[in-house]
């Protein structure tokens, strides 16, 4: 019996006598599966009961080769009964019962003999996800949904996507790129000012010069201009008179010197005679 016979009489009847002592059978998005002769038709009784499930494989691209076989499909699941056995397992029924997938599936089959001796099979968990709504619309991620079946049953029709610029179903993706560009370019560089402001009132005149260069603000100090027209306020660098910014009380110019306080004059004994009017002797003498 030729390899495409078994595996035509494998798809009519999954759970039949098929397999090896030793065979497995993987679906690996999940990681469903069995091992050995007895577990493995038990596991595909129930994976493809039809109470449960309703597959619909179109196979589009078979490869043999010479003890294995390498099957192409565009599959359909139906999810009869809420149950999502191997292809969701565990997820709640309300996303899954009567619902329906499309998605593309690899199998690839070896064989011992005339006996199968493994079974794997792939798909794209996160188009079946996405077709469940278990991923949000909203989610601008790169994912196909039922769409992706025309690369394999349909490739001169197909919509093909240039690498780095997939199409996403949620239309999210260059919406949100142009937006990031429109906002780059509202925004406005804030430049140093040196604008000089003139002050109003007796006619005095003041200056105020922003430096463009950052420096530590302890760096920085006020300057005051002694001239009674003429004030002046530079916040700049001075590197060299930082350390005396300390000493000096703020607003306090320069050029003038504190004034010292006053001394405390000293009381000298005086050895002055008074005498009281009317000629009389008493006198008061100091000292």
């Amino acid at each position: 019996m030729s390899l495409e016979q078994i595996w035509s009489e494998y798809k009519h009847n999954r759970d039949g006598d098929h397999y090896t002592d030793n065979a497995s059978v993987v679906f690996v998005p999940t990681a469903s599966g069995a091992r050995g002769y007895d577990a493995v038709r038990q596991f595909l009784a129930k994976a493809y009961d039809t109470r449960v499930l309703k597959i619909n494989e179109n196979s589009v691209y078979t490869t043999i080769g010479k003890d294995s076989i390498v099957e192409e499909s565009e599959t359909t699941i139906t999810f009869v009964s809420g149950d999502g056995s191997w292809v969701v397992p565990g997820v709640d029924s309300r996303y899954t019962i009567d619902n329906k997938v499309v998605i593309p599936t690899v199998t690839s089959a070896n064989f011992e003999g005339d006996r199968i001796s493994s079974i794997r099979v792939y798909w794209d968990q996160a188009s079946v996800l996405k077709q469940l709504k278990l991923i949000s619309e909203k989610s601008a991620w790169p994912i196909v949904t039922d769409k992706q079946a025309d690369s394999v049953t349909n490739i001169a029709n197909a919509h093909l996507n240039p690498f780095g610029k997939t199409v996403l179903s949620a239309g999210l993706s260059q919406t949100n790129a142009n937006e990031q560009q429109q906002q780059q370019h509202s925004r406005q560089n804030v430049h140093t000012s040196s604008r000089v402001n003139q002050p109003g009132g007796t006619g005095g005149k003041s200056s105020i010069i922003f430096s463009n260069e950052t420096e530590d603000p302890v760096v920085s100090r006020t300057r005051f201009n002694s001239n009674k027209n003429a004030s002046q306020f530079s916040i700049g660098d001075d590197d060299d008179n930082a350390s005396q910014a300390g000493s000096k009380r703020r607003g306090q110019s320069q050029f003038e010197p504190e004034p010292e306080p006053p001394t405390r004059s000293t009381i000298k004994p005086s050895s002055r005679v008074l005498k009281p009017p009317g000629g009389g002797d008493s006198q008061f003498t100091f000292g």
